[in-house]
């Protein structure tokens, strides 16, 4: 029969082996959300009893700690579900989760967080540079081309996010992704079109169904997403004012209006130029004749 455990000194058992067996917790593991416990084996119970009471002193000065044996993969999936799926617009949350499964967990993702340096993701970013895409060729095969310097940004942004909760969780020290050396930013040169390059696009389309979204495109210089989520009762048209709150965006290959949610200050009022507002007017006079005409097809 074991004897009762001692105030302090964890939970001791003796196994069938004739060994004992001791444990104590060093609390909860926040990723994974289950004990973290240390064991220790001895030959008689007082053996167990003295490393356990060397442990729990080491544990009280603080300088005890059981090396995670969480993987990378395990905690990026914790920290999309748990710390950013209500923080994120759903279309940037589908972009994290997708730059995590196509990009980092294949080459990262076995990794345990204790074991993962600096020059692991450093090596990470350069091979993505230069090797980070693959197209396929209709004759040939596969192209192997590097991922742009905006990619493997967003991809740094992903992955230093994720390791530092971790820091903060007390998972890892320190962040292995804060001393990685970055990729320049291309900056490309942007040529806009001249007052009669416009001119003679808007003459040359005038006749196209989408001509009013072109005009307003042109006008407002609003996102595809901003422009393409603009709604009527956002529209001010007396006045020339629209109010930009939502966007149309690509969910999981489905196209769906977004509400800006993240902060007030997401939501602005541009002003609309007369050219804009006497397109719109025509186009709402158009619609309403559809409607009427069409009835419940509409």
């Amino acid at each position: 029969m074991a004897k009762k455990r001692g105030h302090g000194e964890g939970s001791i058992s003796q196994r069938k082996d004739g060994r004992w067996m001791g444990q104590i917790t060093l609390g909860i593991n926040p990723a994974t959300k289950k004990a973290k416990r240390l064991t220790f084996y001895g030959k008689t119970r007082k053996e167990v009893q003295e490393k356990i009471r060397e442990a729990l002193n080491q544990k009280d000065k603080g300088m005890l700690g059981e090396p995670s044996k969480l993987t990378l993969q395990e905690w990026l999936k914790t920290w999309l579900e748990d710390y950013k799926k209500r923080e994120l617009k759903e279309s940037t949350w589908e972009s994290y989760k997708s730059l995590i499964e196509d990009h980092i967990n294949p080459d990262l993702g076995m990794v345990k967080l204790s074991k993962l340096r600096t020059n692991d993701i450093q090596r990470f970013y350069n091979e993505k540079l230069n090797n980070g895409r693959k197209r396929k060729i209709e004759k040939d095969g596969e192209e192997i081309s590097g991922l742009s310097t905006r990619t493997v940004k967003y991809i740094h942004t992903v992955l230093s996010g994720a390791l530092k909760q971790a820091v903060k969780e007390g998972i890892i020290p320190v962040n292995p992704a804060d001393a990685t050396t970055q990729p320049r930013q291309q900056k490309h040169e942007i040529t806009p079109l001249t007052t009669d390059q416009v001119r003679q696009l808007l003459e040359d389309i005038k006749d196209d169904w989408m001509y009013p979204v072109y005009v307003t495109a042109l006008g407002t210089g609003l996102r595809r997403g901003e422009l393409l989520g603009l709604k009527w009762e956002a529209l001010d048209l007396e006045a020339g004012m629209a109010l930009i709150k939502r966007e149309l965006v690509q969910v999981k290959g489905k196209v769906k209006l977004q509400e800006y949610t993240k902060t007030k200050g997401s939501n602005r009022t541009i002003a609309l130029p007369d050219m804009v507002t006497r397109e719109l007017k025509k186009l709402r006079i158009r619609q309403k004749q559809e409607r009427l005409q069409l009835g419940p097809a509409y």
